[in-house]
C-alpha cells in the first residue's frame, strides 16, 4: 500500500502568524501519532501585502523542528526539484505529492515536510 499524505491549509481562514504556527504544529502532531509520513503545508507566499509572514514563520519553526528531531526534513515548493534529495526520498515514499500539488511549477506558498 501506497503512504498517504495530509494537506494543511493554514492561510485558508486568513490568521495571524502565531495561529497558523499553531495550527501547523498541532496537525503534524496528529499526522505523526496516525503514521502519515508527508505533510503539505499551504501557507501562501506573501500576495496579501504583509509580507509573506506565516511563510517566514512556517520555514523558522520547521528549521528548528527539524533541529530537535520532530521533522526529518523539509522543502519548500520554490526548491521542488526532481534533483532535490528531500524531493526524491519524500517521493520514494509518497510518489502522489508531486500529481496533486503541482509542486513543479516552483509554488512557493508551499511547503512540503518528511516526518
Amino acid at each position: 500500500m501506497e503512504a498517504t499524505y495530509k494537506i494543511i491549509n493554514i492561510k485558508q481562514d486568513m490568521p495571524d502568524s502565531d495561529y497558523a504556527i499553531h495550527i501547523m504544529q498541532k496537525e503534524i502532531a496528529i499526522s505523526r501519532f496516525a503514521h502519515i509520513p508527508v505533510v503539505v503545508v499551504i501557507h501562501g507566499y506573501g500576495s496579501s501585502g504583509k509580507g509573506g509572514r506565516i511563510k517566514k514563520r512556517v520555514q523558522e519553526e520547521l528549521k528548528d523542528m527539524q533541529h530537535y528531531g520532530k521533522i526529518q526534513a523539509f522543502v519548500t515548493g520554490d526548491q521542488w526539484t526532481e534533483h532535490n534529495e528531500v524531493c526524491q526520498k519524500i517521493l520514494q515514499i509518497c510518489p502522489d505529492v508531486e500529481l496533486k500539488e503541482d509542486l513543479y511549477l516552483k509554488n512557493s506558498g508551499v511547503t512540503v515536510i518528511l516526518l
